[in-house]
């Protein structure tokens, strides 16, 4: 068994930053926020936008997310910020990492999506929202398939 002295040498102190997050206390966020911390991680792979979603914390995310924060950050399972707020069932944080590039489509390695996250977890208004993501993305991809093949035919392109 270790002694208490060798456990406080090789202990990794938490980043303030993360706790903050936590908190949402952006007045002290913005006074500790440098380009280099921005999406530093703890042990469990939790950056301060992660931190700052999983708590609810709206004005932290924003913040963070205007100043650089990478919205499509994984844990050290995989998971995504955007999943953890999908299984938490805040719609608004949802649509605040979406508008700022969440990737709605992106999987974990057990191959789940944000989206799985809100069904598994009945959060009805959270699957609704990413629902209308996803279909309005696959029709623009239709779109886009269409428009392309339409202009390649009909502007000379025919071999």
């Amino acid at each position: 068994m270790r002694t208490w002295e060798e456990y406080k040498a090789t202990m990794r102190a938490e980043n303030p930053l993360l706790a903050l997050a936590r908190n949402g206390n952006v007045e002290a966020l913005a006074q500790a926020l440098t380009p280099e911390n921005i999406d530093e991680k703890n042990h469990k792979g939790y950056s301060a936008l992660m931190l700052a979603a999983y708590n609810g914390q709206y004005e932290a995310c924003e913040y963070l997310l205007i100043h650089g924060a990478d919205p499509n950050s994984a844990d050290a399972t995989g998971s995504t910020i955007l999943m953890g707020a999908a299984f938490k069932g805040n719609l608004e944080i949802v649509k605040l990492l979406v508008d700022h590039g969440a990737d709605v489509d992106m999987e974990n390695p057990k191959g789940q999506t944000a989206l799985q996250f809100a069904q598994m977890f009945g959060r009805s208004e959270v699957v609704k929202y990413l629902k209308n993501r996803k279909d309005k993305a696959e029709v623009f991809g239709l779109v886009d398939i269409v428009s392309g093949w339409s202009s390649f035919m009909f502007k000379g392109g025919r071999a």
